[in-house]
């Protein structure tokens, strides 16, 4: 009988750039960093890459923790971190390299189940697409953005060929041995999750692993990491009394525990895996790599429209369930919000199956699912172009800014914009920024006026008036304001040549005057001031 360990962090940073210039704001509340991605980084994700602990020969090792959990790094997160960090994110991918222990996560990390149907197929198929691209396979995992499933997404993930999932044990409604006559309610025989379950469906199968409650909260939040032999002696207890079968034991946590929730956390972590668990002979492994030695002998029915932080299924994310509430604010706003963002989308997905099949050679939306690596790494985009637009618009701006609307109408459903309790904190202002940029592009590009409708249905929580109005509609940055800074900027230093979030700037001199040529770098669209 062999006892094994996996450990999983779900690294994930929500998209914080302005949409109109694609540069990071300034947030105050992430001091002394400049914004939360920076600050983040700080504690967290460059402490795991470089942990540095006292090994038991009394000497100073530097641990690389990728190396030894499972993990997934959000799309949004990868992008900045190997634009700002290459060194840390280098460090990342020798880890999968080493021991394929990365898995993959829908692209905008929405809540898949409330997804209208092509926005859950995309989210899945750029999720992959993103995945393949940085770690040079396919992924065999995919992370859940707060677990949230049902069975239309165990039936998607499954035709795009992923092999495992990971959830909690209340997600489980029932289970059944493999080839067995007899199935049990979790009420009648309780979640053994030492072991690995199995889901079967018309279109094949999908493995899943149930996180280790206790030791999760043991990590996340009793700071158990502060005593790493205590925590492998919880560990060691949780696996029970020995069997003749090999079991293995798995522990969810969000990545930032590891630094950021937890100062020093990373260094308790690499304790823990290095050395307090092999001592106590319990292995250190992946799925991937368990999946493999062991079989699978079980079989398991899930919950419809659950997740990991709201039990009351996924009404967190379109409801006022009570979770996430704080004192200042009620959750009524939930609802709107979720309404004209559904409303807005409902709008995208009809204009595009109206008008756009003429710019693909092959199915719109098979088009569509296919842009994945674009986003996450523009230079993919002739590619794109190449392999799905048909010759009279290769390489044409009009095809590059319906992509764009479609990529920010995934952004609208990002889970953060529901998860807290205010319409007016960060998360909610962004979710409605990428509408806002929605709802201006289409009106630029096909005359069709979409503000009216989205603000009946938004406008339906009166707080939301203002946030529309007075923040998010002030997010805006004028292309001619963004030209005098560029022009101020060459004045003061000399740069005629530069690039400043999603732009390309020149300064050129035209008889007596400067003018600034600018350049989106994701749609080619050209402007002279």
């Amino acid at each position: 009988m062999k006892r094994t360990l996996i450990i999983h962090g779900h690294f994930y940073q929500p998209p914080r750039e302005n949409p109109w210039t694609g540069m990071l704001e300034r947030q105050e509340s992430a001091f002394p960093a400049n914004n939360w991605n920076e600050r983040i980084f700080n504690e967290c994700y460059l402490h795991n890459a470089r942990a540095v602990i006292t090994n038991p020969s009394g000497e100073n090792e530097e641990i690389n923790n990728y190396e030894y959990i499972s993990f997934n790094i959000g799309p949004t997160l990868a992008s900045w971190i190997a634009e700002t960090h290459i060194d840390t994110f280098r460090k990342i991918l020798q880890a999968d390299w080493k021991n394929n222990n990365a898995i993959a996560l829908p692209y905008n990390h929405t809540i898949l189940p409330l997804d209208k149907e092509h926005i859950r197929k995309i989210q899945i198929a750029w999720g992959i697409q993103e995945f393949q691209m940085r770690y040079k396979r396919y992924p065999e995992g995919m992370w859940l953005p707060e677990c949230a499933v049902n069975g239309d997404v165990v039936r998607d993930l499954i035709k795009s060929g992923i092999k495992f999932i990971v959830l909690t044990p209340e997600q489980a409604e029932s289970v059944k041995r493999m080839f067995g006559k007899h199935t049990y309610t979790t009420q009648e025989k309780p979640l053994d999750i030492r072991q690995p379950y199995r889901i079967f469906m018309e279109e094949g199968y999908i493995d899943v692993f149930f996180s280790h409650h206790e030791l999760a909260v043991d990590i996340s939040f009793r700071k158990m990491l502060d005593n790493p032999a205590a925590l492998a002696d919880n560990i060691e207890k949780a696996f029970g009394t020995k069997t003749s079968e090999n079991m293995v034991l798995t522990i969810v946590t969000d990545g930032e525990t590891f630094g950021h929730h937890h100062k020093g956390a990373e260094k308790g972590l690499a304790r823990l895996l290095k050395y307090e668990l092999p001592a106590r002979g319990i292995e250190i492994s992946t799925y991937s790599k368990y999946l493999q030695e062991n079989s699978v002998k079980w079989m398991v029915n899930l919950r419809e429209n659950s997740s990991w932080s709201c039990p009351h299924g996924v009404k967190r994310w379109h409801d006022d369930c009570g979770c996430g509430a704080d004192e200042k604010s009620d959750l009524k706003w939930r609802a709107p919000l979720r309404n004209s963002l559904n409303w807005l989308a409902d709008r995208v997905i009809e204009l595009f199956d109206e008008r756009c099949p003429k710019y693909f050679k092959v199915p719109l939306w098979e088009a569509v699912r296919n842009y994945g690596q674009v986003p996450a790494n523009y230079s993919k985009l002739q590619e794109f172009h190449n392999n799905y637009v048909n010759d009279g618009y290769k390489g044409s701006v009009e095809v590059n800014k319906i992509m764009e609307i479609i990529n920010y109408t995934c952004y609208m459903f990002t889970s953060c914009g529901w998860f807290f309790g205010s319409i007016s904190r960060l998360e909610p202002v962004q979710n409605l920024s990428y509408a806002l940029i929605v709802i201006d592009t289409v009106q630029e590009m096909w005359g069709v006026e979409l503000m009216t409708g989205f603000c009946d249905i938004l406008y339906a929580y009166p707080e939301a008036v203002y946030i529309w109005n007075a923040v998010v509609k002030n997010r805006r940055v004028p292309l001619e304001k963004m030209a005098e800074d560029f022009l101020a900027g060459y004045r003061q230093t000399g740069i005629r040549r530069n690039m400043w979030g999603n732009w390309y700037y020149e300064v050129i001199r035209e008889g007596s005057e400067d003018r600034v040529l600018m350049e989106n770098s994701r749609t080619g669209q050209t402007f002279k001031f």
